[in-house]
């Protein structure tokens, strides 16, 4: 996997989330029940992380994503890995802890979903998302 073009990954989180105070750099964030079902932290770069919004949190009216940089801690503890019964793309998984200093930014994105049509997905802030 030739990770050398990314450098941001991103976290998805309900938005009922509660997160370490920024006071708190080295606390780490909550795991997710699939992040501890599974032993590691799920995450995304910029391309997958609006598939990834979609297909685990479709249902939410609104989710917390955090920008994190790759390459400033956790790139060690990252290993690219296909998602059980596929092998289609890779995904970052973090084995270890999500500390609040890692996290750069975090925005609340509005899930567009609306009962009466098919309007599907969230509305990302413009440019927030980078490789």
């Amino acid at each position: 996997m030739d990770d050398s073009k990314i450098n941001y990954l991103y976290k998805i989180l309900p938005s009922s989330h509660v997160l370490p105070p920024l006071s708190s750099s080295e606390t780490p964030i909550t795991l997710t029940i699939l992040d501890k079902k599974d032993g590691f932290i799920h995450l995304s770069n910029s391309i997958q992380v609006i598939q990834t919004a979609i297909k685990f949190f479709g249902n939410e009216d609104e989710i917390l994503v955090l920008k994190i940089p790759y390459k400033k801690g956790i790139k060690e503890n990252i290993r690219w890995e296909f998602p059980p019964g596929t092998v289609q793309e890779y995904f970052p998984h973090l084995y270890g802890d999500l500390l609040r200093k890692y996290v750069t930014n975090i925005v609340k994105v509005k899930n567009l979903r609306q009962d009466d049509n098919n309007i599907e997905g969230f509305e990302w802030p413009e440019g927030w998302l980078e490789m």
